[in-house]
């Protein structure tokens, strides 16, 4: 069986004025990334793939330098680009996250569409599983993102659904059967 943990980034600090794709872990997401260490999880992994962002690469390097686990990052692990409207408010940001999961083919205020963002998640974990078939693979990134991957997993539309409510989860997945072995926990 290829095992593949899919892991969303922690509490992170929120700079209006800094890019999202630059934004750091909290010291709440800090506090929380040393939890996930403790986790069992990590026995018998093979190897550790991480989105580019730093929030996601500062998880992975931790468990990678902790558990002597090979480390890769992949510029498709990255979250859902949202850079043509950068942070908004809470309400809002829900407000077209919500449009982004109904309308997978539409660019909602200019993010990228959840149809093209799809393909590019479910063509990087398939080359990945190529690359590491009937190995314990974990893959530290972003919640939309991934909640678009379980979407496919299921064979389903995008939908809001497999989103997790917060940050910081851990789901797990039998690639090989294509089947959702437990969705979202909170480390």
């Amino acid at each position: 069986m290829t095992k593949v943990f899919l892991i969303t980034h922690p509490d992170v600090v929120i700079n209006k004025n800094q890019p999202i794709d630059e934004w750091v872990l909290s010291d709440k997401g800090l506090m929380r990334v040393e939890n996930l260490m403790n986790k069992s999880l990590w026995e018998g992994v093979d190897v550790i793939y991480s989105s580019t962002e730093p929030k996601a690469k500062f998880v992975a390097e931790m468990a990678a330098n902790k558990f002597n686990i090979p480390l890769f990052e992949k510029n498709c692990l990255i979250e859902i680009d949202r850079s043509s409207t950068g942070f908004l408010p809470y309400d809002e940001f829900m407000s077209v996250v919500e449009d982004f999961f109904k309308k997978p083919n539409e660019s909602c205020r200019g993010w990228e569409k959840a149809s093209v963002a799809t393909l590019r998640i479910s063509e990087c974990v398939q080359n990945v599983v190529k690359e590491n078939k009937g190995q314990s693979i974990v893959l530290v990134g972003h919640g939309a993102i991934f909640a678009l991957l379980l979407c496919y997993i299921k064979k389903i539309q995008p939908t809001i659904d497999m989103c997790q409510y917060g940050v910081g989860f851990i789901a797990e997945v039998d690639w090989d059967q294509k089947e959702i072995i437990s969705s979202w926990k909170k480390y």
